[in-house]
């Protein structure tokens, strides 16, 4: 199931510092769907920092792994596989408090008190429809913390997304109506992510300048290009739009 957190418990893990010291090599690959093995290979060799663009088979690349990993201690992590060819360790959804806390942390701030008892009541009903998955109870508080009033959160919670068969996974209920409420040149600036490959690292300076060449960034009160498209960067990620980001010193996304 998407959206439970998987990926995170699985980065916690990866980059807690007593993990870093108990292995010489840690490799985090993306398993493609449908299933590569020549391309994961051909990841496994580029995490562990050796040159892949001569390996064109799997057996190359299998000898240039086991020269990398002999006689060293690894840890590989496979994110985003699907089939259960093994035993899987289930992860049970959270807690409706655990969500209702990480919901009420974002869509309540900035709000008095008395404005968060007035919309207490529908935001549970909110939550309770994120069925304990934490990336979505997080996309909708990010949603409606630029909501201001009970009708626009009333909207929210009677959208007929919740019910529509084709969004039978909560988590992309959440992601649709959170998308549906983006601005028309925010919309644009995500639709041109999908030229890069999954897993892609996208640099955000360089992502912001291929939206200016587009011409997708306009000057908005006399703001420079490259602000607008940090405020479109900035949008994104607090939606849950894009994964995985780094924050500097002074609370910026990179």
């Amino acid at each position: 199931m998407g959206g439970i957190g998987k990926t995170t418990l699985a980065q916690l893990v990866y980059n807690n510092n007593e993990v870093k010291k108990s292995f010489q090599k840690r490799m985090w690959v993306c398993v493609s769907d449908p299933f590569d093995v020549l391309k994961v290979a051909k990841a496994i060799v580029v995490a562990l920092e050796c040159p892949a663009s001569e390996l064109v088979d799997l057996e190359s690349c299998v000898q240039k792994i086991s020269q990398s990993i002999r006689g060293k201690k690894f840890l590989l992590v496979l994110d985003d596989v699907w089939t259960e060819d093994i035993e899987a360790i289930p992860i049970k959804e959270s807690s409706e408090e655990h969500s209702w806390s990480m919901f009420k942390c974002l869509a309540f701030s900035g709000r008095s008190d008395l404005e968060c008892r007035e919309l207490e009541d529908i935001g549970k009903e909110i939550v309770s429809k994120c069925k304990g998955l934490p990336l979505a109870a997080k996309t909708m508080g990010s949603l409606l913390r630029f909501k201001r009033t009970r009708t626009e959160w009333k909207i929210i919670l009677d959208s007929e997304m919740w019910v529509l068969k084709e969004f039978e996974k909560d988590i992309f209920c959440a992601l649709m109506l959170s998308y549906n409420e983006l601005p028309p040149m925010v919309k644009r600036c995500f639709s041109y992510c999908a030229i890069f490959p999954k897993d892609y690292q996208l640099d955000k300076d360089e992502l912001i300048k291929l939206w200016m060449a587009q011409g997708y960034l306009e000057l908005e009160q006399n703001k420079e290009m490259e602000m607008t498209g940090q405020n479109y960067f900035n949008i994104l990620g607090s939606r849950s739009f894009l994964q995985e980001f780094m924050i500097d010193n002074i609370g910026n996304i990179r």
